[in-house]
């Protein structure tokens, strides 16, 4: 049996007089209705468009029809169990009519439709682009200031949505001045004016401006300074660092991103004189992976910067839990945390014996050695050992310096060879190289010869052998991506110098 076409009800809902019902034929005070699982699932037809009946009924002549065909696809949109439907509502011709009924002279109409603009918005950027083309930001924005928290949340998940899509996208809701919501609650924090539940949407189209933020690039139009910025955030992670609730633990979420943000645009000092660093060490060992993986970015910025400020979040108590971050169950996480090792290592000999002390080497020769981790972690984790290998020997005399000529650092290495990724070969190539090379200029400074010493650099020869060393260094010489490269020429060197009977091209 063949469907009957989807009516245009567009055409039908501009003939309306919105909001001009009187109360004999508008919406009940008392109405209430909440979609059954039977009539969410029926809302779709067969071919992925809004059921005709649906259609008809968003432009029916009685508000109470039009209210509940409204609820059922907003309630649609919010279950995820039986998304995507927001293809559909394109496909029928329905954003413009949604978004419409933000202008209804019923706060209900304008409370759902918020809600439904907010998770079209959230989709894709055609799906965005479809909310903002129907009016999304401007009728949004001219309710502000919002009659009801239930409205407030909904337009403010909608901007924040939209200005997360795209950096045309952010600078429009700028213009229209569609962060002023925003700034409304975050500036009011001390005046506990708003409940959790419109603390965390704000926080969250904070955190979509702070995405694609560029200082200076949109002077004109930025609508917070930094350091209010930076306050607010201190403020919301101090207060929030304990949450438990979905909203609280969202605001923190949120928080915790925009920091970061803000510390990867070099605006350390300003987070350090809040005095918020021992908070986001403590949520390095947070459960929630959001909160842990952006409280550890954030911290990884002081590292890879100047010495005072790695010394900063070492003294901020960093380095014991950077351990925990290490052997994450979370990939993201262990590639932070090898990031961030790696940092403080490469920084003063202090602060390299520092990581040392903590018991870094093995993990982290554990996560390079693993075939099957992460390909990011491993590159990470090679970045650690090679800059251990440098701070030795820019620094030597260390107390760790023998960890370098330990079987498992140098076989990790090896290990590293035969990675298809040209970084961590050539970080590989340039590690063995420098083991090899200060192993044997230890045996040649001494004229009388130490047999400790020789079996030293004898042992780091002979690792390197039983590791297949030489074979790999082959590989990475003759083979891409390294064929011709830097990594290949310095690979045939150190080929040349400790393993000359490898040095020719394998046979095949």
């Amino acid at each position: 049996m063949s469907e009957e076409p989807i009516s245009d009800a567009t055409k039908s809902l501009a003939g309306l007089k919105l909001g001009e019902g009187t109360a004999t034929d508008g919406v009940p005070d008392d109405f209430t209705y909440e979609p059954t699982p039977s009539e969410l699932n029926e809302l779709l037809t067969e071919n992925g468009m809004i059921v005709p009946q649906v259609v008809d009924d968003l432009a029916s002549e009685s508000p109470v029809v039009r209210l509940r065909a409204l609820i059922r696809i907003q309630r649609r949109l919010q279950d995820t169990s039986v998304n995507p439907t927001v293809r559909a509502i394109i496909d029928s011709n329905l954003v413009r009519v949604i978004v419409d009924f933000l202008t209804y002279n019923d706060i209900r109409f304008q409370e759902r439709a918020a809600s439904a603009a907010a998770n079209i918005a959230a989709g894709t950027s055609e799906q965005t682009e479809a909310a903002v083309a129907a009016g999304a930001i401007q009728k949004i924005m001219g309710l502000h200031p919002f009659s009801s928290a239930v409205l407030q949340r909904g337009a403010l998940y909608a901007l924040g949505n939209i200005a997360a899509d795209s950096g045309n996208l952010r600078d429009r809701v700028l213009r229209e001045k569609g962060m002023e919501p925003v700034l409304d609650v975050l500036t009011k924090l001390d005046d506990n004016v708003h409940e959790e539940s419109i603390v965390a949407p704000a926080t969250r189209a904070l955190s979509a401006y702070l995405k694609r933020w560029h200082p200076g690039r949109y002077f004109p139009s930025e609508f917070i300074n930094i350091e209010q910025c930076v306050l607010i955030l201190a403020k919301l992670i101090r207060s929030r660092q304990s949450a438990t609730s979905t909203d609280s633990s969202e605001t923190l979420e949120n928080s915790v991103i925009s920091l970061s943000r803000i510390c990867e645009k070099g605006h350390l000092a300003e987070v350090l004189d809040t005095g918020i660093l021992p908070q986001l060490v403590s949520l390095c060992n947070s459960t929630n992976p959001i909160v842990q993986r952006f409280s550890l970015r954030s911290l990884g910025f002081f590292a890879a910067d100047t010495e005072a400020l790695t010394d900063a979040v070492i003294n901020a108590g960093l380095l014991p839990n950077l351990i925990t971050c290490i052997t994450s169950e979370n990939k993201n996480t262990r590639e932070l945390a090898c990031w961030t090792a790696s940092n403080v290592v490469a920084g003063t000999a202090k602060q390299a014996q520092a990581i040392v002390d903590i018991g870094v080497i093995q993990p982290v020769v554990n996560l390079l050695s693993d075939s099957t981790e992460d390909m990011l972690v491993r590159k990470e984790a090679c970045w650690v050992l090679t800059n251990l290998v440098v701070a030795c020997i820019k620094h030597p005399a260390q107390d760790w310096s023998e960890s370098l000529y330990e079987e498992g650092f140098i076989m990790a290495l090896c290990k590293a060879l035969v990675i298809e990724d040209n970084l961590i070969r050539r970080n590989a190539v340039s590690s063995l190289r420098q083991i090899l090379d200060s192993a044997r200029s230890k045996v040649e400074d001494r004229v009388l010869g130490d047999n400790s010493e020789q079996g030293k650099w004898a042992r780091a020869v002979e690792v390197v052998r039983a590791a297949e060393g030489p074979a790999r260094l082959r590989v990475v010489r003759d083979t891409a991506p390294s064929r011709g490269t830097g990594s290949g020429k310095s690979a045939h060197d150190l080929l040349m110098s400790y393993f000359p009977d490898y040095s020719r091209r394998a046979r095949v």
